[in-house]
């Protein structure tokens, strides 16, 4: 088989796994085989955590497309039986049940629509293409309220199943930890300092390890900005502050901010924190500037998880976004406690703050095969 051929029959293997989800839902899937290295195999589930989220993005978009699909399908067929059941064609009915139940837009939906937009002085022009606008979107709310009746009606069970998120493998080496020192669940936190919704998420986990100290560990991942030098500058800073043993006391500091950070905060709590060498804009900046190279790899690490916009979360390598509430992320921590045993593999020595913060083996977390204080508050610097 040439290279090329092979390549089309992976990736159609790979779309069949997806589409066998739906024809099969709530089977287990055999193990695919992808290639084979001197006749022993490489399984899908091995390559997948080291494609980051790319595959499972695609895989997702797919499942949109196939839903979407079937539900126009669904509808086109709920309609047509309708039609045939009251004896007319499908434009006749949804003239009637649509187009017969439309009022006409007004001058006054018009004026309120546009002042709304302070485009009130809008000429004739204007006004008509807002009416026409405005009507065809009563029309499209009306045909969806008739298409909700018509599924209410009828026993519609849809078996297209989304992709799961992939557990991916994140390089834990030289991350800060705050927890348990073999976990059963690590979670990465890929947060900024100048982003507000990551201190939210950073309250959310520091909840989470202390209801759970014993089995569950907080890795800080600096999720870095190519744009925003003062968010660069923290990220150095609390760097700085994890040579010196101080990472979490400066991180929870800077956190405590939630974003509203300036220059000369920066120097403050670097002076508090005792890290003299940094606390000048100048020499931060400094210390910024000759770290480039290692900023770079941090950034290129988010980048092929799929990390483009801070906050982001891995449970055992299961992605989150905060986005999904802080009830979603208890519910996957209580799920990975509850699947994994006790002493998990993923381990590291004591620390400040759990991990040492000099440690140079790497350490890796990928997942098994087979498988806050809500206050703000600005926490001294011992």
């Amino acid at each position: 088989m040439s290279p090329s051929c092979a390549l089309s029959t992976t990736l159609g293997a790979s779309l069949l796994i997806v589409v066998g989800a739906v024809v099969a839902a709530g089977q287990e899937p055999a193990r695919q085989v992808v290639a084979t290295i001197d006749g022993r195999a490489i399984h899908l589930d091995e390559v997948e955590p080291r494609l980051g989220l790319e595959a499972y993005r695609l895989q997702a978009d797919l499942h949109r497309l196939l839903e979407r699909g079937v539900r126009e399908l669904v509808d086109d067929r709920l309609l047509a039986r309708e039609a045939d059941r009251r004896g007319v064609t499908v434009e006749e009915f949804l003239v009637a049940e649509v187009d017969a139940h439309l009022a006409q837009v007004g001058d006054a939906e018009v004026d309120a629509y546009l002042a709304a937009r302070d485009r009130s002085g809008d000429g004739p022009e204007v006004r008509t293409r807002v009416r026409s606008y405005l009507e065809e979107r009563a029309r499209i709310a009306r045909r969806l309220e008739v298409l909700a009746e018509l599924r209410s009606g009828v026993d519609l069970e849809l078996l297209v199943e989304p992709p799961a998120p992939p557990r991916v493998a994140i390089d834990l080496a030289g991350l800060p930890r705050r927890g348990a020192d073999q976990p059963d669940v690590s979670v990465v936190h890929f947060a900024g300092f100048r982003c507000p919704r990551c201190a939210e998420s950073a309250r959310w986990l520091e909840a989470l390890v202390d209801e759970h100290p014993e089995r569950v560990a907080w890795f800080h991942h600096s999720a870095l900005s190519r744009v925003d030098d003062l968010a660069l500058s923290a990220a150095e800073l609390a760097a700085e502050a994890q040579a010196a043993g101080r990472f979490w006391p400066v991180h929870d500091r800077l956190m405590a901010y939630e974003g509203r950070l300036t220059t000369d905060d920066l120097g403050l709590l670097a002076a508090d924190a005792g890290l003299a060498e940094v606390a000048t804009p100048e020499a931060l900046a400094g210390v910024v500037a000759s770290r480039r190279a290692d900023l770079g790899r941090e950034l290129a690490e988010a980048e092929r998880l799929g990390v483009s916009q801070a906050p982001v979360v891995f449970v055992n390598g299961r992605y989150f976004h905060p986005s999904f509430g802080r009830e979603a992320l208890e519910e996957l921590v209580a799920d990975e406690l509850a699947r994994t045993a006790p002493a998990a593999s993923v381990a590291s020595p004591a620390g400040d703050g759990g991990r040492s913060e000099s440690e140079t083996e790497s350490e890796t977390f990928d997942p098994p095969a087979a498988a806050g204080r809500e206050e703000s508050h600005v926490p001294e610097i011992p």
